[in-house]
């Protein structure tokens, strides 16, 4: 259940000799039945045989190498997670040529098991061939007894998908993928009668990268968003985006789930997703899988009680919490895992979990435990600390005699662990120095991430935190303790060169940057530096600093920088030497890297925060707009317009209102990248949820800035009759605070049809006069073309919607009231008003013949 290179090539050594070495591809403990004897073994897959190993890794059990020439099929007994017989031909010595396996991840194992077989006979005999797999019941000698399996609910019949089973209603029938998502996974479609879809992709399990920061499932939930909204048109709408806990867990999974979900609308489907991560998977608790579960429903049965979105969204979390990994116990190998941590092959989430969930530790702390209890010494006599006593007995720890960091920290080169140690002596690699060099200082800075883990929380929880020794720093009195909390701080930062063949040394930040111009060639601890970034400016700290305004954005771009570099691969060390050249505050020097990574990154979750980012700094600094204009940002903020996602169009409309000035106003509306055609079909959304109506009243603000002159505005009328009413709609707009915007819909339409109705009910009800003041009369014929605009051609919703709200019954109350004088608006209250009675007549009949032919 492994695929561990480190491991691989120990076992490896343990199977061949020097000069005749097969590359093993996978590993894993079965059961081995021969007869009345059962024995454990290792499983290890080769490219021309796999081969069983003995549990103490001291040769191969008798007759352990079996070619995959002899292998005739696999079978599997569909009654029990772990059985698996294989058949063997020509002449062995296995009895009855019959191979009884049993295994905790027989699916994992047979996948692999059929891939690794059919390469074979490709490399052989050039010709593509498969290995059977038969379903069938096994002899109950040749099984191993399988635990009990929970059923499904009623109503409900579970399903296998990629080595899971889910819980599905029993109306749920099986098809084949349709192809429309290519790649490493592998996709389950289930349809019912009345055309709800489910979908459940399986990715591959991949190993953790513990140098980098992963993938957020935030940042996925994007992404599969956008992929569901492309493939149905252009108008979307996201009813609910947050964090998801999955609720069942049905075998006694060790793993770590998180998990995140949406419930997104187009003009054909409403879809409910929720995206899970599978993380710390048995038995080596290093490898990471996601899974994705989608549920689509046409919208022709949504609402009216037929199907509703709380509906929609129980589907979808049946199907999620009801995943379950389809191995019959969750399997650790004990010490090979206590081996990798013992190496410090892990990061600080994972020894917390680790710790919390098996009670796994590093041996090497013993040698951190003795500069924590330093730390709290030298805390105890500057009077930070009061119970340093308890807080050593908790660590079993005596008064430290030893307070000097820089020294202990230097010791720490030297330490190691039993089995490691000898890793770390000169010589024990051969010849190649640079080898030596590399494992020694790649080990050092595990160290220092080790250290840097323990300080904040890893052996004394809250009592001693990472927060509490940086914020000492302001209250130090002593300068040799100063020193000491310093040469500490620069050691778990560890600013080092990435080419682990140089060795750390520590130095000061500016030095470094003042000699490379930049850190791109280096790595640190994200964490620490974040919090020395937080501190107040008067601290002298090992590190540069940005001033005030930016220091906090400094620390965010440390780590969005990591992010991209992690996730899209769109941001590489490699481009930073395209970088724009600034001289001057740090604050232009984030201002053109957040520029640069703006061009570069595919991310939509990340070019929102960079675009919020940009905002942030022009806000604080508005010399620093002129520049940023002149280098594009105008043109990279309206190209993000054209991308549906209402967290990056926020963020691209606040930044262009930042950034947008009298003297830009006809280059934004008449160059070819004019932002009157984006910004016109967001206007046009039709949406009932506070994010979207937020992008939507961005987007008036933004036009009817523009939109201020005559000229202007009869040039803009000219493109896009909705900038009429733009007026109308940025007064609504504007008169509600930032974060409770209504919907468009109910702050446009519903605030307009109320304030006409209060309107009209105050004025004369003489008819003879001659006409209202000008203002009056504007607002009137602006707020006309705001209903003009969402009753048009197309959108038959919004006059159902209209019509409900009681524009109808409004407009009729206006005609009555307006002088005869008037004509115009007489003219255009009646088309109004024929408009919506017309398009929700032809929603309803659409509605009516869609039924019948379902």
């Amino acid at each position: 259940m492994s695929t561990d290179p480190v491991i691989l090539k120990a076992i490896c050594s343990c199977i061949f000799t020097e000069g005749d070495r097969d590359r093993l591809s996978y590993f894993e403990i079965v059961t081995v039945k021969r007869g009345d004897r059962v024995k454990l073994c290792y499983l290890c897959l080769g490219r021309h045989a796999f081969y069983l190993l003995r549990m103490n890794m001291k040769g191969l059990i008798s007759s352990g190498t079996i070619e995959y020439d002899s292998i005739d099929k696999a079978v599997v007994d569909p009654a029990n997670n772990s059985a698996m017989l294989l058949i063997l031909m020509g002449i062995t010595e296995w009895e009855d040529n019959q191979v009884s396996l049993a295994s905790d991840d027989r699916h994992n194992l047979l996948l692999r098991l059929v891939v690794a077989w059919q390469t074979h006979h490709m490399w052989k005999s050039n010709t593509l061939q498969y290995l059977p797999v038969v379903e069938y019941s096994l002899a109950p000698s040749q099984q191993v007894p399988s635990r009990m399996r929970v059923h499904p609910f009623k109503g409900f019949a579970r399903k296998e998908v990629g080595g899971y089973s889910i819980f599905l209603r029993e109306s749920f029938q099986e098809r084949p993928s349709d192809g429309s998502y290519l790649g490493t996974s592998r996709e389950y479609n289930f349809v019912e009668s009345r055309g709800i879809e489910c979908r459940v992709r399986i990715e591959e399990p991949i190993p953790i990268d513990w140098a980098k920061e992963e993938i957020a499932l935030k940042f996925l939930a994007v992404e599969e968003r956008l992929r569901m909204i492309d493939q149905a048109g252009t108008w979307f709408n996201v009813i609910q985006d947050k964090p998801y806990m999955k609720r069942m867990n049905l075998n006694d999974d060790l793993s770590e789930w998180s998990g995140w979900e949406f419930l997104s609308k187009t003009m054909t489907k409403a879809s409910a997703c929720v995206l899970l991560r599978r993380k710390y998977t048995p038995p080596l608790m290093d490898n990471r899988q996601d899974i994705i579960v989608t549920v689509h429903c046409p919208t022709k049965i949504m609402g009216k009680g037929r199907f509703t979105d709380d509906e929609l969204l129980t589907e979808c979390h049946i199907i999620a919490d009801s995943i379950t990994s389809m191995n019959a116990t969750s399997t650790v190998y004990c010490d090979m895992l206590q081996a990798k941590v013992d190496a410090l092959m892990f990061n600080s989430e994972a020894y917390k979990w680790l710790n919390s969930r098996l009670d796994v530790r590093p041996s090497f702390a013993v040698h951190a435990k003795p500069i924590v209890a330093a730390v709290i010494s030298l805390l105890q006599r500057e009077g930070l600390l009061q119970d340093r006593k308890e807080l050593l007995h908790s660590i079993d720890e005596r008064l430290p005699t030893n307070l000097n960091l820089c020294d202990m920290i230097e010791d720490l080169k030297w330490a190691s662990v039993e089995g490691f140690g000898n890793l770390l002596k000169s010589g024990s690699v051969g010849d190649d120095n640079a080898e030596y060099d590399a494992i020694r200082n790649s080990w050092y800075s595990r160290v220092s991430s080790y250290v840097a883990y323990c300080l904040d929380g890893g052996l004394l929880g809250s009592r001693l935190a990472l927060k509490l020794v940086l914020g000492s720093l302001c209250e130090l009195r002593s300068p040799s303790v100063r020193e000491s909390i310093s040469c500490l701080l620069k050691f778990i930062l560890h600013l080092r060169p990435r080419d682990l063949e140089k060795p750390y040394q520590a130095g000061d930040v500016r030095h470094l940057i003042g000699e490379n111009g930049s850190l791109i060639n280096y790595t640190f601890n994200a964490h620490v530096m974040e919090g020395l970034n937080s501190l107040p400016q008067d601290v002298h700290l090992p590190v540069r600093r940005a001033p005030a305004e930016g220091g906090k954005k400094i620390s965010e771009m440390t780590q969005t920088e990591e992010i991209t570099v992690a996730s899209s691969g769109s941001t590489t060390p490699g481009s930073a030497d395209q970088r724009p050249e600034t001289q001057g505050k740090p604050l232009e020097l984030l201002a053109a890297t957040l520029l640069q990574l703006l061009r570069k990154e595919k991310c939509v979750l990340l070019r929102a925060q960079v675009s919020a980012a940009l905002t942030g700094i022009i806000s604080a600094d508005r010399s620093m707009k002129k520049p940023l204009a002149e280098a594009g940002l105008m043109e990279l903020a309206v190209d993000l317009l054209d991308i549906t996602d209402d967290g990056l169009l926020l963020a691209a409309l606040r930044l262009l209102e930042c950034v947008v000035d009298e003297s830009d106003r006809t280059k934004m509306l008449v160059s070819p990248r004019s932002v009157l055609r984006p910004t016109v079909e967001i206007i046009k959304s039709y949406c009932d949820t506070k994010s979207k109506s937020t992008v939507v009243a961005h987007a008036c603000h933004l036009l009817a800035g523009l939109c201020t002159d005559d000229a202007t505005r009869a040039e803009c009328i000219a493109n896009a009759e909705q900038t009429l009413c733009l007026h109308a709609i940025d007064r609504l707009c504007r008169g509600l605070d930032q974060e409770g915007v209504l919907s468009v819909r109910d702050a446009v339409t519903g605030s307009l049809i109320r304030d006409l109705g209060e309107l009209f009910t105050r004025l004369s009800a003489d008819k003879q006069c001659e006409g209202l003041k000008n203002d009056l009369e504007d607002f009137l014929t602006s707020s006309l073309q705001v209903f003009a605009m969402l009753a048009g051609e197309g959108m038959e919703a919004n006059c159902v919607y209209l019509k409900e709200k009681g524009l109808p019954h409004v407009l009729s109350a206006m005609r009555s009231r307006l002088p005869e004088g008037l004509s115009d608006l007489h003219a255009r209250i009646a088309a109004l008003d024929e408009r919506i009675r017309a398009g929700a007549s032809e929603r309803s009949a659409a509605s009516s013949r869609l039924m019948a032919n379902s």
